[in-house]
């Protein structure tokens, strides 16, 4: 009996690991200085960054909605999740463009 067993991985399986690794990093590195950036830096109220949030979490429940959706209809999974994750990657570096 080996002492070390090998496991393999499919490369898919590691690809869109390393993808959803790396997208989690950016977004926790992101998320928690976004209230920050959007009160000091743009000088907005609490009740414009509640209105942020909220746009937020309604834009993600609906892509998620639609994104079960389009699973059901017989979407390959592999290629929503991709898609989802280049969509995050891309707009991600559009708040530093923000000014007002």
């Amino acid at each position: 009996m080996k002492r070390w067993a090998v496991f393999t991985v499919p490369r898919t399986v590691f690809v869109l690991g390393l993808a959803s690794l790396l997208n989690d990093a950016a977004s926790e590195m992101v998320a928690p200085l976004l209230p920050i950036f959007l009160t000091v830096s743009l000088g907005a109220s609490p009740l414009v960054l509640g209105v942020v949030e909220g746009v937020a979490e309604a834009g993600a429940g609906l892509l998620r909605f639609f994104g079960g959706r389009l699973l059901d209809r017989g979407v390959p999974a592999a290629r929503l999740v991709r898609a989802g994750y280049i969509g995050s990657n891309l707009v991600r570096p559009l708040i530093a463009l923000a000014r007002a």
